[in-house]
């Protein structure tokens, strides 16, 4: 798991601005990632100890592969500073944070709930459960939901009120079989209007990577590479994983990392604020044997202009389909399209930083060099030429798995996360984002959840 805090902080407060963000609640954001983390990593910049917090249930661990002198000694080359990736965001070469303790995930489900799910009385969890319905009455008033266990329809009443959790895709699609969302995708699913929100499943965005695969380099001088163990070494190697969490079953394998200012960042005014994420992966993937490793670089579009949608499937619903959201989501992320065109420009510029890197004098020492085969649908551009990766860029490029926006802020809930028009009813997940937060969006939606958490019990106290 990658993890960022504290450096998405400044965007989702330029974010907010809109809703009146009080410098109070800037606070009670830095409060919400401090008590949800425990940092016990290394800091390469100084002391920036107030960028972390040290008593949450969340290790946080500073990633810090035998390549990472390397990658600080290209980010000197290169001109750019060694950086904190939990600080301040600016323009810099920084080490991979990780939510991973003694080689394990530490993830929200094993330091929330592990601990915690056999022994609170007021907490009950269904598995194997689908909710397929918000009950909403004729006051437009949530009070329980309808969801089916093994296939069997069930009811479950809310004494107080209904929070819906189910992601990007999930959550919209709820609202909308709630009778929640754009008149006009109801109507046509046969579904009763309750409340007309026309936003719910627009604004999904979400960040673009391109892979630069197959870097190559002198194996024989590259620090530490870790390769797949023989057959005969597997189990001692899972033996000592179990013990001490160390091994390659353990191993991120993902960073360090840089954080770049594009020229279009500096064109719209921000020119000390990153938009391109550079993720060095040293094995990618793993060798095995004797074969020969093999580097990627993954760019990252922190902040695309491309903005898509999610609508009902509405011949989906119509014909009885109702639990399995698959069928019933209509995505388009609308890459590339738009004003999102100009996001083939950051990656474009983003390749050409890759290459600077590729290119240092710091990784000629290792021999390292550019070794894929050209694409097979632009074989009719000139190779490494800028036409020829503008091709391979519509052939490949890909979501990050960052999605956020289909439930925005502003829009379809409030600075509180209630849904707008419907009482005792909110959303508190990665869809309220209304932009998506600049880098990997873990961290803001564990913040997110503190601060959801702290306000409906402030609000029921």
């Amino acid at each position: 798991m990658i993890w960022y805090t504290t450096e998405e902080v400044q965007r989702i407060m330029i974010i907010t601005r809109s809703l009146q963000m009080t410098p109070a609640g800037y606070m009670r954001m830095f409060w919400s990632i401090s008590k949800y983390e425990n940092f016990i990593g290394e800091l390469f910049t100084g002391d920036h100890e107030e960028n972390y917090g040290h008593e949450g249930p969340i290790t946080i661990d500073t990633d810090t592969p035998p390549f990472l002198p390397i990658w600080f000694d290209v980010a000197n080359e290169l001109g750019y500073k060694v950086g904190d990736p939990n600080g301040f965001q600016t323009e810099s070469f920084t080490p991979m944070a990780k939510a991973i303790n003694k080689g394990q995930r530490s993830s929200s489900y094993n330091q929330y709930i592990k601990p915690i799910k056999n022994s609170r009385q007021n907490l009950t969890i269904n598995a194997y459960s689908i909710a397929t319905q918000v009950l909403i009455d004729e006051n437009k008033k949530a009070y329980g939901i309808v969801y089916e266990r093994h296939g069997i329809p069930q009811i479950a009443h809310a004494s107080k009120e209904v929070i819906i959790s189910s992601g990007i895709f999930s959550s919209p699609l709820l609202l909308m079989k709630s009778g929640v969302g754009p008149r006009d995708q109801l109507e046509e699913a046969g579904i009763a209007v309750k409340h007309e929100l026309p936003e719910v499943g627009q604004n999904l965005i979400d960040h673009l990577i391109f892979d630069l695969n197959k870097i190559q380099y002198n194996a024989s001088i590259i620090p530490y590479i870790p390769r797949m163990p023989d057959e005969q070494d597997f189990e001692e190697m899972l033996q000592k994983y179990h013990e001490t969490g160390e091994g390659i079953l353990g191993y991120l394998n993902q960073g360090p990392q840089a954080f770049i200012v594009s020229s279009r960042a500096k064109q719209d005014g921000q020119e000390g604020w990153p938009d391109i994420q550079i993720i060095y992966v040293p094995m990618c993937p793993i060798p095995e044997g004797n074969e020969a490793p093999t580097s990627c670089i993954y760019l990252l579009l922190g902040r695309p202009k491309s903005r898509g949608n999610m609508r009902l499937n509405a011949t989906a619903y119509r014909s009885g389909i109702r639990n399995d959201d698959v069928k019933l989501a209509l995505i388009d992320f609308k890459y590339l399209e738009g004003e999102g065109s100009s996001d083939a420009d950051v990656v474009l510029e983003a390749i050409d930083l890759a290459f600077d890197i590729i290119n240092s004098t710091v990784m000629q020492k290792y021999g390292t060099f550019y070794g894929d085969e050209p694409h097979s649908a632009c074989l009719s551009f000139e190779f490494l030429s800028k036409d020829y990766w503008r091709c391979v860029i519509t052939q490949t490029i890909h979501s990050g798995y960052h999605g956020v926006g289909t439930c925005s802020l502003g829009s379809v809930v409030d600075s509180k996360f209630r849904v707008q028009g419907i009482s005792n009813l909110r959303v508190a997940d990665a869809s309220v984002f209304p932009a998506v937060p600049n880098a990997n969006i873990n961290g803001p939606v564990m913040m997110l959840a503190e601060k959801a958490a702290s306000d409906i019990l402030q609000f029921w106290n």
